[in-house]
């Protein structure tokens, strides 16, 4: 079980939540068991056990902990590719389900978008035709990633690439393409090694392109009443997500738990495009201020690290954006009573 985190006006977490599938998956297959996993859940405030459970919810805090030591601990800059080939239509739960219940490709493709917001991009997604040969799945910046967006995005084409692959039967590198607005030739190079598939580097966006052709292809699971079913589930599920409000403090919160260092306002304003007056006005605005934001979240992030990792509290301490191991110590005794060593101590 995750360890709890303390709740309040300043914590999303509520409403940042994702399938812990994911990156159980992920886990076993990128991680290939080459990285120990207590490694890899070091400050996510998960246990080994927790990933038998893909059906629990994790924060989006969480997953990115997990990423950054992923990334910390992995030598292939295109681990994101890895991840993202590791993901099946079964991963998406009803969503999934519904998907491959559909007559055509087509279909599918459009039915995934439709309900986009019940998988786990971090992204915005659309489907582009533009009266060539291809069509294009176009991945666009739907919130500040940081050091975490190429990551991301690589799990997020990767992934679009398999599914449809797995969907449709298509061979190695038939019907399908991907395209980055970087300009690496390794990940060109990566492209065809770990997904079989030509790469375009420098291009003018970032998507995955399929031959227009294939979303003619019959799927072989098609069944109009389950996929009626499914969708009906989706709308439902999409419609509850929706409730949940879209703040700016969701969107700062984002900004810090994709940060290996905790940001300062000028910073988070920058990643937000606003001036950092126009952020603490918004936040005010809903009931909150920026340091009150930012001192939950390094407390919430300092207790899931003291708990469930072995770095030492001056390293914690930079990582949560304090010049000074001392200062960090004097806020969290002022937060919780206990230094960080005492708490850690009675933690375990």
């Amino acid at each position: 079980m995750a360890l709890a985190v303390q709740q309040s006006i300043t914590s999303p977490e509520d409403v940042m939540t994702y399938p812990l599938g994911g990156l159980a998956r992920v886990y076993r297959q990128a991680a290939r068991g080459q990285v120990p996993v207590e490694e890899l859940l070091a400050g996510t405030g998960l246990q080994p056990d927790d990933l038998a459970y893909p059906e629990r919810t994790i924060n989006a805090w969480q997953e990115y902990a997990f990423v950054h030591n992923l990334l910390a601990a992995s030598a292939d800059p295109q681990v994101g590719l890895v991840a993202g080939s590791c993901y099946r239509l079964g991963t998406f739960g009803v969503l999934g389900t519904a998907v491959a219940s559909c007559e055509t490709a087509g279909e599918a493709l459009a039915l995934f978008l439709r309900y986009i917001d019940l998988s786990f991009t971090q992204f915005n997604v659309t489907l582009v035709s533009d009266g060539d040969d291809w069509v294009r799945i176009r991945f666009a910046d739907r919130v500040p990633l940081g050091d975490l967006r190429n990551y991301f995005l690589d799990r997020d084409m990767a992934c679009a690439v398999t599914i449809v692959r797995d969907s449709v039967g298509v061979a190695q590198a038939d019907g399908l393409a991907v395209a980055t607005r970087r300009a690496d030739p390794r990940w060109q190079q990566a492209c065809q090694r770990i997904l079989g598939v030509a790469g375009e580097v420098a291009a003018a966006h970032d998507e995955v392109r399929i031959r227009r052709e294939l979303l003619a292809t019959p799927l072989p699971l098609a069944n109009a009443l389950q996929r009626r079913t499914f969708e009906q589930q989706c709308r439902f599920e999409s419609w509850r997500r929706r409730q949940s409000p879209s703040s700016t403090l969701v969107r700062v919160w984002q900004v810090l738990a994709a940060s290996a260092r905790v940001p300062g306002g000028e910073e988070v304003a920058r990643a937000l495009a606003i001036s950092e007056r126009t952020l603490r006005r918004r936040l005010m605005a809903e009931g909150t201020g920026f340091q009150e934001v930012l001192d939950h979240y390094r407390e919430a992030r300092a207790r899931e690290l003291l708990v469930s990792s072995r770095e030492p509290v001056e390293r914690i301490a930079d990582r949560l954006g304090y010049s000074e191991a001392s200062a960090f110590i004097h806020a969290f005794k002022r937060w919780t009573g206990f230094t960080p060593g005492a708490f850690r101590t009675r933690g375990r």
